[in-house]
């Protein structure tokens, strides 16, 4: 039989083979109940399907930021060339025409007057 280390993820695969691995070597003077059998496969089955709702749930979770971004991305292009307000580090307010949007790791900047303003800092519009 195959060796499954304590880290590897046990699969469907590797379940049935291990499932008839244990059916074939089981004591055959004391056979484990058809209810037992049936309960493992039970609850394999149920954590397949929770693994299966996991993963479709954090794909929506991903899929809703992406879409989330680029709604943001699209409102701040839609500023280029206007002029808007926005807060400085310094709790002071400011003001200046948008040259560009950019898109970076950490969110989405306006290029204001050669100054990245982050668009979580926007104030107002005009």
């Amino acid at each position: 039989m195959e060796g499954i280390s304590p880290t590897s993820d046990l699969g469907s695969d590797k379940f049935l083979k291990l499932f008839v691995e244990q059916m074939k070597n089981q004591d055959p003077l004391e056979p484990q109940k058809n209810s037992e059998f049936l309960a493992q496969l039970a609850q394999f089955t149920s954590l397949e399907q929770l693994g299966k709702q996991t993963d479709l749930l954090s794909d929506q979770a991903v899929n809703s930021a992406l879409t989330q971004a680029l709604q943001e991305l699209e409102v701040a292009s839609s500023l280029v060339g206007k002029q808007i307000k926005f807060g400085t580090f310094d709790s002071s307010v400011q003001t200046g025409i948008v040259d560009s949007v950019q898109l970076k790791e950490d969110g989405i900047f306006f290029q204001v007057d050669g100054e990245d303003v982050p668009v979580s800092q926007l104030l107002g519009i005009g």
